[in-house]
């Protein structure tokens, strides 16, 4: 197998498929509304925002984390802090 320049590929999931697609099936699991901002970057996602609790945080990071095309999670979510 070659991979020419620029090629994206996603080894875990041997899924090759766009950082927009991959992005779009996030916010389709997620939802558009959850008022996290998702960035991809060939099959490596960066998460950030902030959820209402500590268990949002491991689901919404598990939930991408088994999507196709997905590599890897770099998840900067915070926890909103209750006063």
């Amino acid at each position: 197998m070659t991979i020419e320049k620029g090629q994206m590929i996603s080894i875990r999931n041997n899924l090759s498929r766009s950082n927009e697609e991959v992005r779009k099936e996030i916010y389709r699991a997620l939802g558009e509304e959850s008022g996290i901002d998702v960035h991809v970057h060939e099959g490596i996602v960066r998460l950030t925002g902030v959820v209402d609790t500590e268990e949002s945080l491991d689901f919404i990071e598990s939930t991408v984390r088994e999507l196709p095309g997905v590599d890897d999670v770099e998840n900067e979510l915070t926890v909103k802090i209750v006063q």
